[in-house]
């Protein structure tokens, strides 16, 4: 199998993503991303660092093999589209990136301030180039409080939204505009340079800044791209036992059991649920180097692979047992 290799601008990602070009196969885990690496990895577009290879799987055009979403945060989703595209891609490595480069840079947001995510992410242009400090991230309290919704505002207080990316010229121009600042807010002739300057050099820096994309052939089967996934993710975010266990039989029913999707459903009926899997993380209580051995080749050993984390359990009626 050969992978091709190509570049593409976050903002070409970003149409691909908001049209449903790109989705995310359903085997996949959640966003699960901390704040610290969401900062981490826009200070690395913003120094110009790599961020890691994209990996997609090419879809039969109308008949996708599996079914996918777009990327979501909670209630959230980024998209325009009722109807996915007759061309589509799906996500096998980077929806954790590609999550964090949506909500930055393409505003995807919770309404609910509860939760972590719920705000925007700013460039600070009183920071150095060099600093890690160039990025913020507000709450939409904050935003509120702070006025940071208008561009008068943000000029004052040289904070200009990433999502706005677009509009960063304007900002530039802006800059030295005394009569869009609020009052008594105009700053002088040498800070307004040094953050034309600094605004002009990230605008410069994030046009140029290309994410290395590797594309899997639409030939390659649901279970070889289940073990790619697998593979893929030893090396990234960690993979646990659950993600494993989903995975396998994801692959063993053609994506007809998905045991994310029972496990949510089950938790408020179906307490003991708790003997399996840790609630909060959702990480089986089990063993899993002796399930990573547990690989048998014959086709449908979905039960041989787990028997030992799930014995004695009934699974979504008679679909599957193991026992």
């Amino acid at each position: 199998m050969s992978l091709e290799v190509t570049r593409k601008p976050i903002p070409d990602i970003l149409t691909l993503l908001r049209k449903g070009e790109w989705q995310i196969p359903k085997f996949q885990r959640e966003f699960i991303w901390s704040k610290s690496q969401v900062f981490s990895l826009l200070y690395s577009i913003f120094a110009s660092r790599p961020i890691g290879l994209v990996t997609l799987w090419a879809q039969p055009q109308g008949t996708p093999v599996t079914p996918s979403e777009p990327i979501k945060i909670r209630n959230a989703e980024y998209k325009h589209f009722t109807k996915n595209p007759a061309v589509m891609k799906l996500v096998l490595d980077g929806r954790q990136r590609l999550t964090a480069i949506t909500m930055a840079f393409g505003g995807l947001t919770s309404p609910d301030d509860r939760y972590l995510f719920s705000g925007r992410w700013f460039l600070n242009l009183d920071e150095d180039l060099d600093s890690e400090k160039i990025i913020e991230f507000k709450k939409q309290k904050q935003i509120s409080t702070l006025q940071l919704d208008s561009m008068p505002n943000c000029l004052a207080k040289a904070l200009i939204p990433l999502d706005s990316y677009l509009q960063f010229g304007e900002y530039n121009q802006n800059i030295h505009n005394e009569k869009l600042y609020p009052k008594k807010a105009f700053p002088n002739d040498n800070v307004r340079k040094k953050r034309s300057q600094r605004l002009s050099k990230f605008y410069e820096t994030f046009m140029n800044f290309d994410v290395p994309i590797a594309e899997i052939p639409e030939n390659v089967t649901l279970p070889q791209v289940c073990d790619i996934f697998d593979v893929l993710n030893t090396t990234g975010t960690k993979v646990s036992t659950f993600d494993i266990i989903h995975n396998l039989l994801y692959s063993d029913t053609a994506g007809a059991f998905e045991l994310r999707r029972l496990f949510a459903s089950c938790q408020d009926s179906m307490p003991s649920f708790g003997l399996l899997c840790d609630p909060t993380s959702r990480i089986l209580l089990s063993d899993s180097d002796r399930l990573l051995h547990l690989r048998p080749q014959a086709e449908g050993a979905s039960s041989e692979r787990i028997s030992c984390i799930v014995k004695g359990w009934r699974l979504n009626g008679n679909t599957h047992s193991f026992l």
